[in-house]
């Protein structure tokens, strides 16, 4: 098992397999091939982002893109803010995500960033696979939506 940066040239495997995880049990989502090409090309491509991948046997399994963001209430420069993070499903509960999960800590701490905030869903799997890994529901910092026709 090796973890290296996420490259261009993986865009179109992490596409394809982003679409294999959240299409499917238990997300359940409906991913075309170009909305997830938009959706990973605009985070890929965004200043200060920050990408690893796990791969296995010359196979990739997981996927991590994260940006250096301000935080706006913290003498500390950045945060790392996780947008994307999903391990293939046939390697899931296999011990690769906390394994991925590590090395990105490790960076933040080798960098100077002394935090890491992401958004999940709390009806899924992965909010207790974050909770086990030590993150925790900040409820000074609710998440907000407002839907609009």
């Amino acid at each position: 098992m090796n973890i290296r940066e996420f490259e261009i040239s993986d865009i179109n495997d992490c596409i394809n397999d982003f679409m294999q995880t959240f299409n499917n049990e238990p997300w359940n989502e409906k991913w075309s091939f170009e909305r997830a090409d938009e959706y990973i090309n605009d985070v890929f491509n965004s200043p200060k982002v920050v990408g690893f991948v796990l791969c296995e046997d010359d196979k990739n399994v997981a996927y991590a893109l994260c940006f250096k963001r301000y935080w706006w209430n913290s003498d500390d420069r950045y945060k790392l803010l996780l947008e994307l993070f999903f391990i293939k499903p046939d390697y899931q509960r296999k011990g690769y995500g906390g394994v991925l999960l590590e090395h990105i800590e490790d960076y933040a701490k080798e960098n100077g960033i002394r935090g890491i905030m992401l958004y999940t869903q709390k009806n899924k799997p992965c909010f207790d696979f974050y909770a086990k890994n030590g993150y925790v529901v900040m409820d000074n910092v609710p998440n907000v939506f407002k839907a609009l026709n």
